[in-house]
């Protein structure tokens, strides 16, 4: 994967939050977009943004090795994706949604999976290996760290960001500052 495909991801995980399909406690938005001059389709799942979210953050049980809310939302979200079978299919997310990303993947496939501040979601004794998946980690944010005990993340590419107080503009959590950091990679 590359910085277009990252920077595709980190535009879709926020213009989820401003339009979407509301699910109840999932939100999902599918769009088609180029990368690299080809088309390709989109699913981007908005993060914790209301109550009953939190809740759900916390809730340590799974479902085939895979955390019990994120299992149920990527299950929500494919039911509702109308997906188009023609194109490679990008799934991302943001916090509780980079957990449903990475269930995503893991449950149904998709070419491509990006996750930015992911809570763990997959059970330490399960194969966590993904390929073709990315996770981004600020490791001043606490979301990443959710569950840790009785999840791990994915065996996969993971980027670092630098430390925000070597560089303020990079968020502990936002999505904004993950546009931003995308679009300042080398």
């Amino acid at each position: 994967m590359d910085k277009g495909l990252y920077q595709i991801a980190a535009r879709a995980c926020l213009d989820v939050y401003l339009d979407n399909t509301d699910l109840g406690t999932t939100e999902i938005r599918s769009d088609v977009r180029t990368w690299n001059g080809k088309d390709i389709q989109v699913l981007a799942i908005a993060g914790t943004n209301e109550l009953g979210d939190w809740w759900k953050n916390f809730k340590l049980w799974s479902k085939q090795g895979v955390k019990l809310p994120a299992y149920n939302a990527a299950h929500e979200a494919r039911e509702h994706l109308e997906r188009i079978p023609w194109l490679p299919l990008m799934v991302c997310g943001h916090s509780k949604a980079g957990a449903t990303a990475i269930a995503y993947k893991r449950l149904f496939g998709a070419d491509y999976c990006i996750a930015f501040s992911p809570a763990r979601s997959l059970r330490y004794w399960t194969d966590r290996n993904l390929d073709n998946t990315t996770i981004f980690i600020d490791p001043d944010d606490p979301v990443p760290m959710v569950g840790c005990i009785s999840f791990g993340h994915p065996v996969c590419t993971r980027v670092t960001a630098v430390d925000d107080h070597l560089v303020p503009w990079v968020s502990d959590h936002y999505m904004t500052g993950w546009v931003e950091f995308t679009e300042n990679m080398g």
